[in-house]
């Protein structure tokens, strides 16, 4: 099976570090990564334009490789790793990756608290994000205040089935009625969470937005 061939994938990653390559992408269940030395996939990274690890599984060694390299690289604009393990990655490093990337898809990762705010903190001060998903992050600790500024700050932001309280929705909601910047919202999967925002921040959201998903809301 041309997915399991690890030697073979290792080579062709071998040859990618040292080419003139700028898009990679292995999203697919039946590529499997552990045994790719997380240092080369560190060097790959650092030298792509858009690396999409989705649904590979990378160890925890490999996904800090990945996301150290994002903190260093000049070229790495894109960078998606749904489905990986990210709960041993140093907060400050994830910092660091936002401050740089374009687009980021944290989705399914299982990140912990500190690192989703620390995320969301590098976002608000980032001048380069402007496409985040944290689908399926726990974000039900993270102050309101924060939310707003980072959420405003994107172009498009993923926040479906975070957790999300009332209180948190407003702030979001709010970011969305008054950002410059952002166009797609989605905040699918916040059961009764919605039932504290008022209408007319609702409206004014739903005026300033492009497109907003409220699947699952009631």
């Amino acid at each position: 099976d041309v997915y399991k061939r690890q030697p073979q994938l290792v080579e062709n990653l071998s040859a990618i570090s040292s080419s003139s390559v700028e898009e990679l992408i292995l999203n697919h269940p039946r590529i499997s990564i552990p045994q790719v030395p997380a240092a080369l996939l560190g060097e790959v990274a650092g030298k792509l334009q858009k690396l999409n690890l989705g649904l590979t599984y990378p160890t925890p060694e490999q996904s800090r490789a990945v996301l150290e390299a994002c903190a260093t690289s000049t070229t790495l604009k894109e960078l998606s790793l749904t489905h990986s393990p990210l709960s041993s990655v140093p907060p400050q490093i994830l910092a660091q990756a936002v401050s740089r990337l374009h687009k980021l898809d944290l989705s399914w990762t299982n990140s912990t608290p500190q690192q989703c705010l620390a995320v969301l903190e590098g976002c608000a001060s980032s001048t380069t994000l402007k496409e985040l998903s944290l689908k399926h992050s726990r974000l039900s600790t993270i102050p309101p205040p924060l939310l707003a500024p980072a959420v405003g700050s994107l172009h498009k932001v993923n926040l479906g089935w975070c957790r999300l309280r009332s209180d948190q929705c407003t702030a979001i909601l709010g970011a969305c009625a008054s950002s410059s910047t952002l166009n797609d919202v989605d905040l699918s999967g916040l059961a009764n969470n919605l039932r504290g925002v008022s209408h007319q921040i609702l409206r004014k959201a739903a005026e300033n937005l492009q497109e907003i998903n409220l699947d699952n809301t009631r």
